[in-house]
Formats: structure tokens, sequence, C-alpha cells
């Protein structure tokens, strides 16, 4: 019962204000009560008790993680980001902390390509990538058989057009997805839509991307990241002066 849990925790919260030597309690009773409130869902009320948690104590990562969520799920993506990354800064930090920042930075470079008309491989998408890339390997080296984990990665890597890592990720997560369950069913489903896509590419449309991003990279003077999107290019048969 949420209700009644609010109410214990309202008076736990009297009590350890009154009690100097409890006060070290407060930022997790906060968090309990935002906790509380994400459930009903009162998005608003929660985001407010984490905040109130972090006045309480700065340092507290938990606060930051779950109010990151709480972003996540509003998506209110560079606050997620944000908070993620304060949480490992103050020692928080697992599996589920990775893949969320990872999902976030994923979710504001797709957001930035179908909402904003940006193109998806400007310097600014693939930077967005970049860190996507970085969070969800650090989450699979803590859970390397998570399906969630290797199917996010597989989406990212497509975003970053490294078809040779998805189409590594995807076959991960449809080994993965063994116990029959309907979400398993689900992802696995998808999984394979998706290797069927990347099994339709051709090298020049492999390649028009990679030269793509390279002059993207060229442009804002990260040159050992050009030359490489100019080599891979090259390598799938785009021979263009240019490059």
């Amino acid at each position: 019962d949420i209700n009644r849990a609010l109410t214990l925790f309202g008076e736990c919260l009297d009590t350890v204000r009154q009690q100097p030597e409890f006060f070290k309690l407060m930022p997790s009773i906060y968090c309990q009560i935002g906790c509380c409130y994400n459930e009903l869902p009162n998005s608003a009320a929660s985001e407010n008790y984490y905040k109130l948690a972090i006045q309480a104590d700065p340092e507290y990562g938990p606060a930051y993680w779950m109010l990151g969520l709480q972003n996540s799920t509003d998506r209110k993506y560079d606050s997620a980001i944000t908070n993620f990354e304060k949480a490992i800064e103050y020692n928080f930090y697992n599996a589920g902390l990775y893949f969320f920042l990872a999902r976030s930075y994923f979710e504001n470079a797709r957001n930035s390509v179908m909402s904003n008309g940006v193109d998806d491989t400007s310097y600014d998408v693939q930077i967005d990538f970049y860190f996507a890339y970085g969070n969800v390997k650090k989450a699979l080296k803590i859970e390397p058989e998570n399906v969630l984990i290797n199917f996010l990665a597989a989406d990212i890597c497509f975003g970053r057009y490294e078809f040779d890592n998805a189409i590594l990720f995807l076959n991960n997560t449809v080994k993965l997805c063994c116990d029959g369950s309907e979400i398993y069913n689900e992802i696995k489903g998808k999984a394979i839509e998706k290797l069927e896509m990347a099994s339709s590419l051709t090298p020049l449309m492999k390649a028009v991307a990679y030269y793509k991003i390279g002059r993207s990279m060229h442009e804002e003077d990260e040159y050992e990241d050009a030359i490489s999107y100019y080599e891979k290019a090259i390598e799938n048969e785009y021979n263009r002066e240019e490059v």
C-alpha cells in the first residue's frame, strides 16, 4: 500500500528530524518517499524528494541515480545524463546505471534526428552515440550476458554505422533470449528483424555513411576520427577523389 508507506516514511522523517544523531538517514528516507511517489505515479513529487535527498547530503550517490531514473522516465535526457554522471562521481555505479546513462545519450541522439531534423551523421549526434557506446561497454563488462544491454549496444552501433559490431550484439541478443518469456520473445523478434535489415545494406550504402561521418569529424578538427571513417569509406568502395 503506497499511501500507507508514505505515512510511515513521513513519521520516520519527523522522528529523525528531532534526533540529530540520525540525520545521516534523511537522504535515504527522502529517496524512499521519492520512490513511493514514482509508483503512484507523481513524477513532480518524486523528483522533488530526490532533490531533497541531495540537499541533505550532496554526496549521496543513490539520490542522483534515482533522480536520473526519474529524469529518464520523463524524457529529460540531458538532466538524466548529468545526474547519472554525478552518481558515478560519488562512487555509486552498477550495470543498470551505465545502461541507463548509455540509453540517455542514445535517446538524446535519436531525439536530435527524429524531432529536430538533425543529420544522423552530424558531429553532435555522433558525439552522443560515442558516449552512449562508451557507457554501454562498461555495462557489458559488468553483465556481459544481459539481454537488454546487448540489444541497446546493437542499436548504438547502428547509430555509429558500426554494422559488424551491431550484428555481433544482435546475435548475442538472439542467443541470450532463451527463457521463452513474452518480453524475451519480443526482443528476439526485433533483433532478428534488425539482423535482416543489416544484411540488406550494400557496401556503397555503408561507404556513404562513413564518408559523411568523416566529414562531420573533419569539420570539428577531430582528425584521427575523420581519418578512421574516411578509411572505412574507401574500404567499402567509396573511392571519390574528395575522400
